[in-house]
């Protein structure tokens, strides 16, 4: 029971507002009078149970017939001047009790915080093209919210079983929306539609469990986006759709975030996006999508993240560095990872017992300082398993633990500091493609060289050799022979 403070309401003006919603609505039930009574005298209508085992609203079936009251009732409550004019700062919490109806409150205005908690609402409710404070719903079972173009100072759903849509599209949430433990259900379609919504503060789902896709396209967010311990699950279409976004702090899908089907950012801004310890599942299609993004800072799929399909970043714009530091990405005989046309302004790290199942591509990049592959195996065995064509960047580094199968091509692209091949790093299965390839230094180790017959280094430019490589012109020349002997093959000449 929820202990409340009585307004200075008298019951005759209580009386003359019951009889006022006789006449509007039609005759009031024993449990509608309680109703109008409570919430004008306390600001509370509580008709919940001693035994707590009562109260759940996933059990509203079993409830007794006195604890639920018509939505005309709700209505005309929000709707009477006079009745909200005995609420105070505080607001109206109504607590128990079934709603039978949907709730209309379209084209409503709600000074005060209102609250419905351990609730049954079947049919749902409107809040369109309101003007409301404060909306909490907490514990309770609900159909659909629609909700689009409204504004609200703050929205808080949370312990929800809904059945059916949230729709908070094309309107302003002034200071934050959450989704806390909501278990949502609209099967192979939308659960949740934010597009072209605006959030001034934090946009959150914690534990949160969708059976349908969440779709916020074109969305501002004035804060950050906190997906954590989430389930995401349209393996038809997209699991969660930010093409678009705008989001001014960093946006957070990590702590056991897990979508089936896509995860969309295309052409979204934001800080930062950590995506660590995330499982993404698409295995006929892509994961994350998120071609032309735009990241001011860094973009981190690491610390267990598992991509199952394809991940494409084509012409994204990183600020700061990619980590993909003891992640995977598994796409046999596919695309793990298509990052071609991309420009990334510090690094990219493929380390910490890295694994890709799949082709990674950067054909076309442009990387300010380092690629490096550290710890880490490639496979994609008799196919392409690495490709940097055309890649401008300043070093590549396969490192200690490194370890490919497949083919890795480098030709076209611009080195402008090191190529390095530590012995740590096993070519033994690869094909190492250097064609019109141009760096200034060359540092490698003979045990890191590819098999014979698998390097191909036909217009391949160097400025010098580190002096720690074989320089030799007999193991030179033991290097040059490892391409294909199917006919001359020029040697690698350095730059005049």
């Amino acid at each position: 029971m929820i202990v409340s403070t009585s307004n200075a309401s008298s019951d005759q003006e209580v009386n003359l507002l019951i009889d006022l919603a006789n006449k509007q609505i039609g005759q009031l039930s024993k449990t509608e009078e309680l109703f109008i009574k409570l919430a004008i005298k306390f600001n509370v209508v509580d008709l919940s149970v001693p035994d707590i085992s009562n109260n759940n609203p996933w059990n509203s079936e079993k409830w007794a017939k006195e604890r639920t009251i018509r939505a005309e009732v709700i209505e005309w409550f929000f709707f009477n001047e006079q009745a909200k004019k005995q609420v105070g700062l505080k607001g109206i919490h109504f607590n128990g009790f079934k709603i039978q109806g949907n709730i209309n409150l379209d084209n409503c205005t709600i000074s005060f915080p209102f609250k419905f908690e351990l609730c049954a609402i079947p049919d749902g409710i409107i809040l369109t093209n309101s003007n409301l404070n404060t909306v909490t719903i907490k514990s309770s079972t609900i159909g659909s919210i629609t909700a689009y173009l409204s504004t609200i100072k703050i929205v808080y759903l949370e312990h929800l079983e809904i059945f059916g849509k949230i729709d908070f599209s094309s309107s302003l949430i002034m200071k934050g929306l959450s989704f806390d433990k909501i278990n949502i259900t609209n099967k192979n379609s939308t659960t949740v539609a934010l597009n072209d919504t605006v959030v001034g503060g934090v946009l959150e789902f914690v534990s949160f469990k969708s059976d349908g896709g969440v779709t916020a396209l074109s969305i501002e967010v004035g804060s950050i986006l906190k997906i954590h311990d989430s389930q995401i699950f349209n393996p038809t279409g997209a699991a969660l759709s930010l093409d678009g976004a705008t989001i001014k702090g960093s946006a957070f899908l990590d702590q056991s975030y897990h979508a089936v089907g896509e995860t969309r950012f295309i052409d979204a801004t934001l800080q930062n996006l950590y995506m660590d310890g995330a499982l993404m599942e698409n295995p006929r299609g892509q994961t994350l999508v998120a071609d032309g993004i735009v990241i001011k800072e860094d973009l981190r799929l690491s610390n267990t993240f598992k991509s199952i399909g394809k991940i494409s970043l084509q012409n994204a714009k990183i600020g700061g560095s990619i980590y993909f530091s003891a992640g995977q990405l598994i796409n046999p005989s596919g695309d793990a990872l298509q990052a071609s046309g991309s420009r990334i302004g510090r690094s990219v790290y493929f380390d910490e017992n890295f694994i890709s199942k799949g082709a990674i591509w950067f054909v076309g990049s442009h990387i300010n300082s380092d690629l490096v592959f550290q710890n880490a195996t490639f496979n994609n065995p008799n196919l392409l398993v690495i490709t940097l064509s055309q890649t401008e960047i300043r070093s590549i580094c396969f490192d200690n633990n490194f370890k490919a199968v497949g083919l890795i091509d480098i030709s076209g692209a611009r080195i402008t500091n090191i190529l390095q091949i530590y012995d740590g790093a096993d070519l033994s299965e690869s094909i190492l493609n250097l064609r019109n390839t141009r760096v200034k230094t060359l540092n490698d180790r003979k045990e890191s060289w590819p098999a014979n017959g698998n390097l191909f280094i036909n217009g391949f430019i160097y400025e010098e050799i580190f002096d720690k490589s074989p320089l030799e012109v007999n193991e030179r020349i033991k290097w040059i022979e490892l391409q294909p002997q199917d006919g001359f093959k020029p040697q690698p000449k350095v730059d005049p």
